[in-house]
């Protein structure tokens, strides 16, 4: 890595255009409060709106911390079955809905990304096939060890009646009704505020990327950043963007590589993740203190 070229990469930064992204952080984090808390009230869970937005924003603190990006998600459980102790199965289903329904989305969003760029979805695939073997032995190890366990823990009856309570308040949860439209609608909303953070800090860089592009790419970014291998993604994130950008015409400044270019982006990306996040830990602090009624 030359950080001398990536310094000079950073210091000339277009500042409108990273503030842009910096600024859609916390409406980022909003939306992913609001995408939530369709599916507590599905499950008539009322929860008061200040604390869902602190433990939103506590769940991006630890997902900061944590292998892959859903280390959050564990915080979510535990303080919302706190907060519903008599209804753990309906409060853990909430969490598990809309994990599920921003998978769905990403999903929706990627095909959207394939339509519009099909030839250079092509290439993506090419240079995908071509990834390290370590990332996909380690994406197969994370699925084997996830149905391990769950195997085990559902060799105990307790665990299969816990599981099965689950299966079910999970399969109402995500039934075809208006919640779940507002709940699908949230997704895409969020994940195009995703979109546009990653272009507005590529364009601060001054990449010739088009947001047509960007929604193949981050759907992508984002699917490797789940894989609970490095904490929050870091590495896997970077390896992608730079198997991916080739694919879209992506020329790195003269004096400067395709890695130094995505260190520099991933550099602005991760630093506005931290401004924001950080403060999340004080968030969860305050909610620990709280008293575990909603």
């Amino acid at each position: 890595m030359d950080w001398s070229a990536v310094g000079g990469l950073l210091a000339q930064l277009d500042r409108a255009a990273a503030l842009g992204g910096l600024l859609l952080v916390p409406a980022l984090i909003a939306l992913l409060a609001f995408r939530w808390n369709v599916f507590l009230r599905q499950k008539s869970l009322h929860y008061r709106l200040s604390r869902l937005l602190a433990l939103t924003w506590s769940g991006q603190f630890f997902n900061s911390l944590l292998p892959g990006s859903t280390g959050g998600d564990v915080v979510k459980f535990v303080e919302i079955c706190r907060a519903f102790p008599e209804r753990r199965p309906d409060a853990t289903a909430s969490v598990v809905a809309d994990r599920l329904v921003a998978l769905l989305a990403l999903l929706g969003l990627a095909a959207l990304g394939f339509a519009q760029n099909e030839s250079a979805a092509a290439a993506t695939l090419l240079r995908a096939a071509s990834l390290p073997g370590w990332l996909w032995l380690a994406a197969a190890g994370a699925l084997i060890a996830f149905l391990v366990g769950a195997g085990i823990l559902l060799r105990s009856r307790l665990w299969l009646e816990r599981a099965l309570r689950l299966f079910h308040s999970l399969r109402t949860a995500l039934r075809p009704d208006r919640y779940l439209a507002a709940g699908l609608g949230l997704a895409f909303a969020a994940h195009l505020a995703s979109v546009a953070i990653f272009c507005l800090f590529a364009k601060a860089l001054g990449l010739n990327l088009g947001f047509g592009a960007a929604i193949l790419i981050v759907p992508a970014v984002l699917s490797a950043s789940l894989l609970p291998i490095t904490v929050n993604g870091h590495g896997v994130r970077e390896l992608m963007l730079v198997t991916l950008l080739p694919s879209f015409g992506v020329i790195p400044p003269a004096g400067s590589s395709i890695a130094t270019l995505v260190f520099a982006l991933s550099t602005c990306l991760v630093c506005s993740d931290l401004v924001w996040s950080v403060p999340g830990g004080g968030a969860y602090l305050w909610l620990r203190r709280q008293p575990p009624d909603a």
